[in-house]
């Protein structure tokens, strides 16, 4: 039997997390940690503990070297340490770009906010190939689901925490079961994996090996919304202009 959330967001660590849910139709929504780079666990929890006051100041921000994204200037945030990476057209001017980023990102962060007030049992995922060790994970986990938990009185909070190595085994039992952690690992043949290019075939196999254990409890305008993604995303994809249809997927898929 399939374990019911009412909510299921990702937090890093980066933007394959927020794909691989949506491919499993456990998201329907956007939400601030979809689309960002260099997510970390810790760090991105801290942030919705603080409710991401300061989250997107004009002034942390910095642009860096980025070889991945040819169609987007990348931007590291100092307070955050989160990198912003698919925001900033190129040749598009930051300060007129900037009020446009920020009113997106507040909208998906007061929308997560409202969601996790409002739902009962949520899971927070998140997909790393770069652990730290599972006894610090623990510590840290059991530390901010307290915070979490006094923070959102009516919401039962899990962690569904992948790892995507072949390095170590990983089985903490005991763990899982009084802390609400879903400790899972994703084997693989190769020693090395760069999940930032993961093939669309190996998104697949963590679908079928994690993914369809959950299911995401959604309301008929939740279902209407994905309707109307998925619509959207087909039409855009009968479009022979390349350009036009990068600037159209841009925006139904970052809204």
């Amino acid at each position: 039997m399939k374990k019911e959330f009412d909510l299921i967001f990702g937090i890093g660590e980066n933007c394959d997390t927020s794909s691989i849910l949506r491919m499993n139709n456990l998201q329907t929504n956007s939400y601030p940690f979809d689309w960002l780079g260099n997510s970390k666990f810790t760090n991105n929890i801290d942030i919705i503990i603080n409710k991401f006051n300061d989250f997107l100041n004009k002034e942390d921000l910095e642009i860096v070297l980025n070889t991945n994204n040819k169609d987007n200037d990348c931007y590291y945030n100092k307070r955050t340490q989160l990198f912003f990476i698919h925001d900033f057209p190129i040749g598009k001017n930051f300060e007129t770009q900037y009020p446009f980023v920020k009113q997106k990102y507040e909208r998906r962060y007061k929308r997560l906010l409202y969601k996790i007030n409002n739902s009962k049992k949520i899971m927070i995922v998140y997909i790393t190939k770069t652990p730290e060790k599972i006894d610090n994970i623990v510590s840290q986990i059991k530390c901010r689901k307290n915070t979490l938990e006094k923070l959102f009185p009516k919401s039962e909070i899990y962690f569904l925490y992948i790892i995507n190595s072949n390095e170590e085994k990983y089985i903490y039992e005991n763990h899982i079961l009084n802390l609400k952690i879903i400790f899972d690992e994703i084997s693989n043949q190769k020693k090395i994996i760069n999940f930032f290019n993961i093939k669309f075939s190996y998104k697949k196999n963590i679908s079928k090996k994690i993914m369809s254990s959950y299911r995401l409890k959604m309301t008929f305008f939740d279902i209407i919304n994905n309707f109307i993604y998925l619509f959207k995303k087909f039409i855009i994809n009968l479009i022979p202009n390349k350009r036009i249809q990068i600037e159209l997927r841009h925006r139904n898929k970052y809204s």
